[in-house]
């Protein structure tokens, strides 16, 4: 693993356990998330905004721009990152981006993602980080919250759950890996 995607993971790990306060959407760290967009926290989801901080962490550490697209909404970065940036194959270090279908099986323009920090291929699962979820009630049936409470790690099946499909993963920083 690239040390970059590497510096990733440990840098989310840091925020696994903060919570929004005083409303949905809300709470100091929260809006830090945000704001590391487009400077504007106005109580939007912030599952990728929590991702695009950590990516500007890793960079203030001394490594590599990224350059995917900067945007809070995660099929708005999935739809303007170049091609050379995304796999289907999950990568540990990539985000895991998941998009919400409707009831006729059609993508929508909501999506949720998170920081893939294991693959397991024979459980055909991978572990992530991911900001604006929640917990999951019941282990046996796993869901995909975009619109929880907080940081949390979780466990997702490579395919993705109910409506919320696995489009790939975008890996932050060129790999010919």
């Amino acid at each position: 693993m690239k040390k970059e995607n590497e510096a990733l993971v440990m840098t989310a790990l840091k925020y696994v356990g903060v919570h929004e306060s005083g409303g949905n959407n809300k709470g100091y760290q929260i809006e830090q998330f945000q704001r590391s967009v487009d400077g504007i926290a106005s109580g939007e989801p912030w599952c990728m905004a929590f991702i695009q901080y950590c990516i500007k962490e890793v960079e203030y550490l001394g490594f590599p721009r990224s350059l995917i697209y900067r945007s809070e909404s995660v099929m708005e970065t999935w739809n303007k990152t170049g091609t050379v940036y995304k796999s289907f194959g999950p990568k540990v270090g990539a985000i895991a981006i998941w998009c919400k279908h409707d009831s006729e099986g059609n993508p929508t323009r909501l999506g949720h993602c998170g920081i893939i920090t294991l693959v397991d291929l024979n459980a055909r699962t991978m572990r992530t980080i991911e900001g604006n979820t929640s917990p999951d009630k019941d282990p046996l049936k796993p869901s995909i919250d975009r619109d929880g409470d907080g940081v949390y790690l979780k466990t997702r099946p490579l395919h993705g759950v109910g409506d919320m499909r696995y489009l790939g993963c975008i890996m932050p920083w060129f790999s010919k890996e």
